[in-house]
C-alpha cells in the first residue's frame, strides 16, 4: 500500500467542512477529517457530539447544507445510499437487526446481497452465474464465521443466542459484505465488560483479516484506545482533537469534554 510523505496510508475517506443544521439547531459545524485506507479508525465523542450525524452524512441518510465527502478521490455529495453501498461503503446500527427464526448462516448470507447479479429466484433456479455466486457467498461467510468464532453456531437460530453473540452476528454480516469502508455505530452498546472485550477482539481480527477500512464510532474512549491506531474526537458538532488515542486522550480539551478536567 502506498503511503504519503509522513508514512500514512492514503486517505480512503476525506470529510471536508461538513455542516448540518436540523430544525434550526446546529448538529455539525464544519467537521473535517481523513480516514486512512486499511485502518481501524476511531470516531469518539460524548452523547450528542454529532457522531451519528456524520455517519448519516457519509452513508447518505442526510444531506449536509455545506461541505464535501470524498471516497477514493471521488466526490460523493449528491449520490444516494444505493450508490454508496455499491461503492463499498456499509454501516451497522446501534440496534441489532437480525432476522429471527433464521439461522446464523442465513443472517450472515444476507450480507452478500449487494453482490447479487441476478434475482434470487434465478439463482435458486440454477443459473451458472447464480451457482458460482452462491459458492463464493458461502466461502466468504464461512471465513468470516471462522474469524469471529461463529463456526459452531452457523445452524443455530439467532433468536436462541445470547445478546452478545447476536451482536457478533450483526457485525459479522457487515464484514461478510466485503466492505471497502465499514462504519460501525457503537457496536458494543448494551454489552457487559466481558462481552465488549470479546467483541472488540473479534472486530480487530476481522479488520486485520479482511483488510477493510473500519471506522469505529464510539463514546467509550477505552474501547477506541484499545482498538484504533488513529482517532478523531467530536464535541458539540466540531472536531475537538485528532491523532493517536494516547494523544487525543491527553488533550486538555478532550479531558474537559469527557471528564470535566484539563489535566490527567
Amino acid at each position: 500500500m502506498a503511503t504519503d510523505q509522513a508514512g500514512r496510508p492514503p486517505a480512503v475517506l476525506e470529510v471536508r467542512d461538513v455542516r448540518v443544521t436540523v430544525n434550526g439547531v446546529r448538529a455539525l459545524g464544519g467537521v473535517s477529517f481523513d480516514v486512512p485506507e486499511g485502518s481501524l479508525f476511531g470516531l469518539i465523542g460524548p452523547n450528542g457530539a454529532g457522531k451519528t450525524t456524520i455517519m448519516n452524512v457519509i452513508s447518505a441518510v442526510i444531506t449536509p447544507q455545506q461541505g464535501s465527502v470524498r471516497f477514493r478521490g471521488e466526490e460523493l455529495t449528491g449520490t444516494g445510499t444505493v450508490a454508496r453501498v455499491r461503492a463499498g461503503i456499509l454501516r451497522s446500527f446501534q440496534q441489532v437487526r437480525l432476522l429471527e427464526g433464521m439461522s446464523v448462516l442465513d443472517n450472515l448470507l444476507l450480507g452478500r446481497e449487494r453482490f447479487r447479479v441476478v434475482g434470487l429466484l434465478r439463482q435458486i433456479g440454477g443459473s451458472r452465474t447464480g451457482r458460482r455466486q452462491a459458492r463464493r457467498d458461502l466461502a466468504v461467510v464461512e471465513e468470516v464465521a471462522a474469524v469471529l468464532g461463529l463456526s459452531d453456531l452457523l445452524h443455530r437460530d439467532v433468536q436462541d443466542l445470547p445478546f452478545g453473540v447476536r451482536r457478533l452476528v450483526d457485525v459479522g454480516r457487515a464484514f461478510a459484505a466485503e466492505p471497502d469502508l465499514l462504519l460501525l455505530d457503537e457496536p458494543a452498546a448494551g454489552l457487559d465488560v466481558t462481552s465488549r472485550r470479546l467483541l472488540l477482539e473479534a472486530i480487530k481480527r476481522a479488520q486485520s483479516t479482511t483488510g477493510a477500512t473500519v471506522m469505529l464510532v464510539e463514546h467509550d474512549v477505552d474501547m477506541v484506545r484499545r482498538a484504533c491506531g488513529e482517532s478523531v474526537v467530536l464535541s458539540n458538532g466540531e472536531v475537538l482533537a485528532r491523532g493517536t488515542p494516547a494523544e487525543v486522550l491527553a488533550d486538555p480539551a478532550v479531558l474537559r469534554a469527557y471528564f470535566g478536567r484539563s489535566d490527567a
